[in-house]
Order: structure tokens, then sequence, then C-alpha cells
């Protein structure tokens, strides 16, 4: 049996398999990603794209996202562990650190980050008030940009209800 890392090494190399839902909008963009499509990517954008797939993750969750930014004094510029947060920063407080997570509009994050736990009851409140079937299932992300203008042009200026996939991590949060 070959160990898990290695699968993701191969897949990362090789762009792996057909997945088993080639309609998936996460799968059609992992696979995208990891043959170059998007220019080179990360070493942990690599890793969580082909976990993604080894995984079957799938875009089946709704999030309910929102953003921060370096802006917002220190508590923009840190996340919970005192390092600085990048592209690679997403907040939430129902996914366990070191989780992945992907939508449309955010792209590939990693939860490295939480918020008011108030936050995930308002998420919920505004799914339901949009008309989201699964709204008490929504999870609340909160996507960390540089600035406002950065997180305006991406589409994220308030509440976003969004489909979206998780992608177990490893506790360590994975590579750098």
């Amino acid at each position: 049996m070959i160990a898990p890392l290695a699968t993701i090494g191969i897949l990362a190399l090789y762009g792996g398999p057909q997945p088993a839902h080639p309609l998936d909008p996460f799968q059609q963009c992992a696979i995208k990603a990891l043959s170059g499509a998007y220019g080179k990517l990360t070493p942990w954008q690599r890793y969580g794209y082909a976990l993604g797939l080894v995984t079957g993750a799938q875009a089946e969750r709704l999030f309910v996202l929102t953003h921060y930014t370096g802006d917002e004094g220190r508590a923009g510029r840190v996340d919970r562990r005192g390092k600085p947060c990048t592209l690679r920063t997403s907040a939430s407080n129902l996914l366990p650190h070191g989780s992945y997570v992907w939508t449309e509009k955010a792209g590939l994050r990693q939860v490295l980050d939480c918020g008011a736990r108030r936050n995930d009851s308002i998420a919920r409140r505004i799914a339901k008030r949009r008309g989201c079937p699964d709204w008490r299932r929504a999870v609340w992300v909160d996507v960390w940009y540089p600035t406002a203008r950065a997180a305006r042009q991406a589409g994220l200026d308030g509440w976003h209800p969004c489909p979206g996939a998780i992608i177990p991590g490893p506790a360590g949060a994975g590579p750098h």
C-alpha cells in the first residue's frame, strides 16, 4: 500500500486520476490547478488540492463567507497562534485547525484562525433568511485579504452563502 503522503505527492506531480464526480466544481478546479492551469502553486496549495482529490472532497457544504483584512489592527495581521496572516489564512470556529476550505469565490484557503462565536449563529440566520435549504448546517468562514479593497474586488463585502468543499487537513497545518 502506498503511504498517503506519497499518494498525494504522486497526484501533485501527475494530476492524478479522474475524479469520481467530474462535474463537481472543486474537483474540476483541483485538477486544473494541479495541471498548472493557474500557474505555479505553493506547496500548501498543491498539498490541499491533491488531498482534496485523494479524499474525494466535493463542493457540497454550505459556507457563509465574510472577510477580514490586514487593515483591522493586530487581529487582522496575525492568526490565533501569532503567525502572520496570508492569502492562505481563513478563520472558522466549527472546522478543525488545519482543514482546507474551497469556494469558487475565495479559492483554496486553510483554517488557521478563529473568530467570535456569535458569527456561527449569524451565518445560519443569514443562510435561512436567504432561503438556503441546508441553512442549519451552514458554516461561517472568514477569509483573509490584505485590504478591504482586495476583498471587495474578490466579491466579498458582507455575508455570502455559497457552496464549498471541506478537506480535512493535518493537525500541524501541513506544508508551508
